[in-house]
């Protein structure tokens, strides 16, 4: 009766080990800074990073998505960026033209033209 009792104790505390271990990691990949990402950017808070797209290749921008808060990000908006507004913050797009890319540095109330056929690939804001 002991060795059953004992085992079924080494089990507990191994899944508890276990649960204790992901736990933690799974925490420690929340608690990374990141940016907050506005689809509208009516209601993003005021001073936020604004970056114009083209997402009809028409040439001329036709949707805004605001970041604000610190961090770095990874880019999943469609389109071509073609203009951005730092406002009142400072960091670095990674952006990618043709076979190249490359990093555009920013500081706070700037406007950056983009070359045409530029992807945004992520971004570092206020870092």
């Amino acid at each position: 009766m002991r060795r059953k009792a004992s085992a079924v104790l080494t089990i507990v505390a191994a899944v508890g080990c276990l649960g204790a271990t992901v736990s933690s990691a799974a925490a420690s990949d929340r608690s990374a800074a990141a940016p907050d990402r506005w689809f509208y950017c009516s209601v993003a808070p005021a001073g936020s990073l604004v970056l114009d797209f083209d997402t009809i290749n028409d040439d001329a921008p036709d949707q805004s998505i605001c970041w604000s808060g610190s961090g770095r990000a990874t880019n999943h908006d469609g389109g071509e960026l073609r203009q951005v507004h730092t406002a009142n913050n400072r960091g670095s797009l990674h952006l990618k033209t043709g076979s190249r890319e490359w990093d555009l540095p920013f500081d706070r109330n700037q406007t950056h033209d983009i070359p045409q056929d530029t992807a945004l690939l992520g971004l570092s804001l206020n870092e």
